[in-house]
């Protein structure tokens, strides 16, 4: 009984975004136990309109890699975030990620201190995917941006 109305307590706390209680829920399962409980939890946050940051803690603590590509899929500005989780499985979608998100935010970028926050963005992407991967980007960020001189002289900052 008391094991039950811990366990309720531990998800209800849980799903409010407390990622602290998902380690107490976790040892009041068995190991056979757990893996139905933890698809329940990931449906339930999956059904919610906005994941709270407990979402995200648990994919990345259960290394559920496939579910934080989608989770960034869908929120793409979390890639500068999450990248490092994502490396290893999946290089190509968190490149591609990057430079859509990237692309999307030069388009919108209408004064220098926007263009230097896409150059942070790019600094992020070099840490992520290299500098042979940023230096094309930057080229064709030059080249689709070529009427912004205030654009072109930040881009020329990071080579």
């Amino acid at each position: 009984m008391v094991r039950l109305k811990s366990r309720q307590l531990a998800k209800e706390l849980l799903f409010k975004g407390e990622f602290i209680y998902y380690q107490e829920l976790k040892k009041l399962y068995s190991s056979g136990e757990w893996e139905t409980v933890l698809k329940e939890i990931l449906i339930e946050f999956g059904r919610q309109k906005y994941q709270p940051s407990a979402y995200v803690s648990i994919l990345i603590q259960e290394n559920l890699t496939a579910e934080l590509l989608r989770y960034c899929q869908d929120n793409i500005l979390t890639i500068t975030e999450y990248y490092p989780y994502l490396m290893k499985d999946y290089l190509k979608e968190v490149n591609d990620l990057f430079i859509q998100y990237i692309m999307a935010s030069a388009d919108e970028a209408t004064d220098r201190k926007k263009y230097r926050k896409v150059c942070a963005l790019i600094k992020t992407y070099k840490k992520a995917c290299g500098t042979i991967h940023s230096h094309q980007l930057i080229t064709e960020l030059r080249e689709r941006h070529k009427r912004r001189p205030a654009f072109l002289e930040e881009l020329e900052r990071i080579r």
